[in-house]
């Protein structure tokens, strides 16, 4: 059986990690105004490898990947080391109930 409170708060994450990538706007389309709000749902999975307690070291090699993939632009342009040290902060600051700690 699925825990509903479990998915609710999932899903919570997910729109307050959409705010906090659209801020961000590595691309510079500002979602929402001049780019589909969901301009960056391809960076979701950021969520996944912070539940599953990557290191704060991966997330910036994850998200170069993502944008060099996704939207063929040098992600360096847009400092994904800074960024992964904000969203790391912010999900450890009130992590999913039940998840692996940061492994390093």
């Amino acid at each position: 059986m699925v825990d509903k409170s479990h998915l609710i708060a999932v899903r919570e994450k997910q729109q307050e990690l959409q705010r906090l990538l659209n801020e961000w706007d590595p691309i510079g389309v500002m979602p929402g105004e001049f780019a589909p709000s969901d301009q960056y749902d391809c960076l979701l999975g950021l969520l996944d490898r912070l539940q599953r307690g990557d290191e704060p070291g991966k997330l910036p090699r994850y998200l170069r990947r993502r944008l060099s993939h996704a939207f063929g632009l040098d992600p360096d342009q847009s400092h994904p080391e800074q960024f992964a040290e904000r969203v790391f902060a912010w999900y450890w600051a009130d992590p999913l109930p039940g998840r692996k700690t940061p492994s390093g």
